[in-house]
């Protein structure tokens, strides 16, 4: 496994935790190559951080808003008094491009508070997911990821994904049945699995 990546045991309930009142604080980072990812990863392992927020995920940029970044979104309660950003702030081991304070915002476009916590869920879930799939193999993964980014039918690839997870991802084995369920129905979602894509792979659209 690449040094920095998550271990199971770093932000194992992150994705529980995470709710719809919370608000998205986002951070663009230089990441250049696959070393700054790991370390960007390694700067979020740190407890000072992980404590403060109640959920996050990864999104790899090539064009926005400059060549080969790096974005971080985090949640926070909305009570939050911008500990977390000033405490991201110190512990950055990368160049920062851009930085966006916490606020409300609905991701899913969905008036529907089930369907955004759901997808806030899917995008925490898949970056602990993917950040495991890229430890075992990293193109193995991008394989898998753009497999399911570019086909046309979900039932398709979907037993290919499916194996990849229980082969490769100890954190997804250990998920409770019901949010192993969501997670691979939102997978099923064309443009929810565009964003799990985007955690390894930075040659696609993103959209949220």
């Amino acid at each position: 496994m690449p040094p920095g990546l998550l271990s199971i045991d770093t932000m194992k309930t992150s994705a529980f935790s995470v709710s719809v009142s919370d608000h998205l604080g986002r951070v663009f980072y230089d990441a250049p190559q696959m070393e700054d990812y790991y370390g960007c990863v390694d700067a979020l392992r740190r407890a000072e951080w992980t404590s403060m927020v109640t959920g996050f995920y990864l999104f790899r940029y090539r064009w926005f808003p400059r060549p080969a970044s790096l974005r971080l979104s985090y949640f926070v309660p909305s009570d939050n008094d911008g500990r977390a950003e000033l405490t991201l702030a110190r512990i950055r081991t990368l160049t920062v491009i851009e930085t966006r304070p916490p606020q409300a915002v609905s991701l899913s476009g969905s008036i529907n508070n089930e369907v955004e916590l759901r997808f806030r869920r899917f995008l925490c879930i898949g970056t602990q997911v993917a950040l495991e799939l890229m430890g075992n193999n990293l193109e193995n993964a991008k394989r898998i990821f753009h497999l399911i980014c570019l086909t046309s039918s979900w039932q398709i690839v979907k037993d290919q994904f499916m194996n990849a997870l229980v082969a490769g991802s100890a954190y997804f084995n250990l998920l409770p049945v019901e949010l192993k369920e969501e997670f691979v129905k939102g997978a099923g979602i064309g443009e929810w699995r565009h964003n799990l894509a985007g955690t390894v792979i930075d040659d696609h659209p993103g959209y949220c």
